[in-house]
């Protein structure tokens, strides 16, 4: 599991105790806090890994500090559906084309804050509608 000093160098930070995780095999180089999707699950990469090592995804977690997306003119609202992008590596409340929804926002976040606290649960993995 990252430590708290590997998990302050990425905007990515487990905010309860009560977690689910899984290990995977790295398909690709993944820092910390990287949102990987596997299968019909997305996740959240724990630590930096290289191809080929394995690593812990966290798939579900009530509070958990994830990247958000900035300088869209949008901001997050409280209990809003929150959509992860793999390809962006953030989350904002805008799903579209490729991105995944992953949960609710805990707290309000304006367009120009870098991070959201959300309720993430990685195995609900449907699509946003266009």
């Amino acid at each position: 599991m990252a430590t708290p000093a590997q998990q302050a160098a990425t905007a990515f930070q487990l905010r309860s105790n009560f977690f689910h995780s899984m290990e995977i095999v790295a398909g690709a180089n993944a820092p910390a806090g990287a949102i990987a999707p596997i299968e019909d699950t997305i996740g959240i990469v724990v630590q930096d890994a290289a191809i080929g090592e394995t690593v812990a995804l966290v798939y579900f977690c009530p509070k958990v500090l994830v990247p958000k997306q900035t300088g869209t003119g949008r901001a997050i609202a409280v209990g809003e559906s929150v959509y992860a992008d793999p390809t962006e590596q953030r989350v904002s409340d805008a799903g579209g084309t490729g991105t995944i929804l992953v949960g609710r926002a805990l707290e309000a976040a304006a367009d120009g804050d870098a991070t959201v606290l959300i309720h993430f649960d990685g195995m609900l993995t449907q699509p946003a509608d266009d």
